[in-house]
């Protein structure tokens, strides 16, 4: 009996310093509202530079002023004596002229394609420090820290007028099936602290769950990374 209760105590000590390690993992990895915005705000639209042969666009060529030249004198035209036209005399052996008739070609015109213009970049950023509680939708401080930032992010110009999706991850650990509900939920919580707390938009945030469907360390699928919390800008 006292053996077990021993080997019990160490698990809960493992589980416990576990714990403790991503938590502690997480409180370093929180990322700034600053640096959500560059990763989820539209780049700016690259404007074309003009680029003349020869030159660079720093180089600057100054403009010389074009002296002034005396209109040339033009001597009048010669004059051309008139010729009386002479009058084509027709012979009865002659045949009629025939009239020629010109052939109305239709250019070949090529099919008009439909061109599939792709659409403009997204942006995306991955929170992994928005943890939970063990098997629960409970958010932590440290994840209350990081979506205080991205509160902050939100109603920054750039992305005022942006939804976004609120993808939950989880690690492997347990069956599919209950990791996908868990995603859901955790997203669910996150979106909710979101609107009540902070007072975002719920048309702007769609929470989606993906379980254990993309682990971000696949050749390790109980790492802390794989649980986490993306953002993507939708439009």
């Amino acid at each position: 009996m006292m053996k077990k209760r021993l080997v019990m105590l160490f698990g809960t000590v493992a589980w416990a310093m576990l714990c403790l390690g991503s938590v502690s993992i997480a409180e370093e990895s929180v990322k700034s509202a600053k640096d959500l915005i560059i990763e989820l705000a539209p780049p700016p639209p690259v404007e074309p530079v003009r680029r003349t042969r020869g030159l660079t666009p720093r180089q600057v060529v100054p403009v010389k002023p074009v002296p002034k030249i005396a209109p040339r004198q033009v001597p009048p035209p010669p004059v051309v004596p008139v010729v009386p036209r002479q009058e084509v005399v027709q012979y009865p052996n002659n045949p009629p002229p025939v009239p020629v008739q010109e052939s109305i070609r239709q250019p070949n015109i090529p099919p008009v394609q439909v061109v599939q213009v792709p659409p403009p970049p997204t942006g995306s950023a991955t929170l992994s420090a928005v943890q939970f509680v063990y098997d629960s939708d409970e958010l932590l401080p440290v994840a209350r820290r990081q979506l205080d930032e991205l509160v902050i992010a939100l109603r920054d110009v750039s992305l005022r007028h942006t939804r976004i999706q609120l993808v939950g991850h989880t690690d492997a650990a347990g069956s599919r099936e209950y990791n996908r509900a868990l995603s859901v939920r955790r997203a669910y919580s996150a979106a909710r602290y979101l609107t009540q707390m902070h007072g975002i938009s719920s048309q702007r945030i769609i929470p989606i769950g993906m379980g254990e469907d993309h682990l971000l360390d696949p050749y390790n699928p109980l790492n802390a990374v794989n649980r986490r919390v993306e953002v993507i800008v939708i439009n």
